[in-house]
């Protein structure tokens, strides 16, 4: 389960699950706030306030929102030594959008895991280089922006101006799927989610039936052919990867 402390009330509503069913807890990992910390709050208290709310014993990990905020955790890493000592923090990590932020956090040797993007465009090309990077430190990859925000579902001949240049990859990943007789659901899922070198893949649902729809969808197992078919795929326009910059 991931979530943050600046996720609205979604820590919240994780503690009213588990104090519904407390047999079936989720192992949690949240992301620190830098908001939180500007109020005037220790990152000690944040770290129990975040389990309190939650109802758990500990976290399996608590991340940095983003690079930027690394520095945080590095004023205080006796600290979440000491808390990972407890046992209430498992492991470290830290959220990261370009290859960049990704070398530079790997430098950290307290990093545990890094969160990054990758999916069917922002793949291997743009990727491959930090897997193997982290694989060699030991460090684990989590990977979210699996349907990167829904393009690959958007009609091709409706995008807006700016994102035009993607259409000739929507295309040709619509052409791989129907020639394949596999939805672009479950071919953006298993690119994903059969990479050895991802440890998590995070996806966001609305409803319990997306949910079920998308473990469907990675109970089969495309062929290695197909995800070389992905894999070759490059896209120029980098900053078109970013939603940020939709």
């Amino acid at each position: 389960m991931d979530t943050a402390e600046a996720y609205g009330n979604a820590q919240e509503v994780i503690g009213a699950y588990h104090q519904a069913f407390p047999l079936q807890r989720f192992e949690v990992i949240t992301k620190l706030s830098f908001e939180n910390l500007k109020k005037g709050n220790s990152l000690l208290d944040l770290v129990k306030g975040d389990m309190k709310q939650m109802l758990v014993s500990g976290l399996f990990g608590y991340m940095a929102h983003n690079y930027n905020d690394l520095h945080y955790f590095e004023k205080d890493l006796q600290l979440l030594s000491d808390l990972g000592s407890e046992g209430l923090i498992q492991r470290l990590g830290v959220s990261v959008y370009t290859n960049e932020e990704a070398e530079a956090a790997l430098e950290n040797e307290w990093i545990d895991f890094i969160q990054l993007p990758f999916n069917m465009f922002d793949n291997i090309n743009q990727r491959g280089s930090i897997f193997v990077m982290a694989k060699s430190k030991g460090v684990d990859i989590h990977t979210r922006s699996v349907f990167l925000q829904g393009l690959f579902f958007k009609d091709p001949d409706d995008l807006p101006q700016k994102l035009t240049p993607l259409r000739k990859h929507l295309l040709h990943i619509r052409r791989v799927a129907a020639d394949s007789k596999i939805s672009l659901e479950e071919l953006a899922l298993q690119y994903v989610y059969t990479n050895p070198a991802i440890s998590k893949v995070l996806i966001g649902v609305d409803n319990i039936e997306q949910l079920a729809q998308n473990l469907k969808a990675i109970s089969r197992t495309a062929s290695q052919e197909l995800f070389d078919i992905i894999n070759r795929i490059m896209v120029e326009e980098t900053e078109l990867l970013n939603p940020a910059n939709w």
